[in-house]
């Protein structure tokens, strides 16, 4: 998904889709200066979402769509959320490698307060983007 709409940018079909490159050194897409976040590959190097979704009809049969998720994270929205604080616990050296442990616990989440907050857009193939 990202290569195709690095393309699309490029060629210049994209309309509200532009580059910009982060505070890090790395390229972000943005539609109407809104971020796109990407989540390609998991901790295991496998691939979160396919292309293995069925499409509504039309998109070439069988399980070869995917699909766009949108999140607004203003006021209201989408947002984290805490139950209580971080919490620190000493768990001092081993004593059989020179190692220090200590165990951090933060109970944290996203809480969905508006009905709109978060989107599904599907149906989407690995095909090139077009007007």
């Amino acid at each position: 998904m990202k290569r195709r709409l690095s393309a699309a940018a490029r060629a210049g079909l994209s309309g509200d889709l532009t580059t910009q490159i982060d505070q890090f050194g790395y390229r972000v897409h943005m539609y109407n200066d809104i971020p796109i976040l990407l989540a390609d590959y998991n901790n295991l190097n496998q691939r979160i979402i396919r292309f293995n979704e069925f499409g509504p009809a039309g998109a070439g049969g069988g399980a070869v769509c995917s699909s766009i998720y949108i999140a607004s994270f203003r006021d209201g929205y989408v947002t984290g959320i805490q139950n209580g604080g971080i919490e620190v616990e000493d768990l001092g050296d081993l004593k059989t490698l020179p190692m220090h442990r200590t165990r951090v616990e933060w109970l944290v989440g996203l809480a969905v307060q508006h009905g709109r907050a978060i989107s599904r857009i599907w149906g989407i193939t690995d095909a090139p983007v077009t007007l």
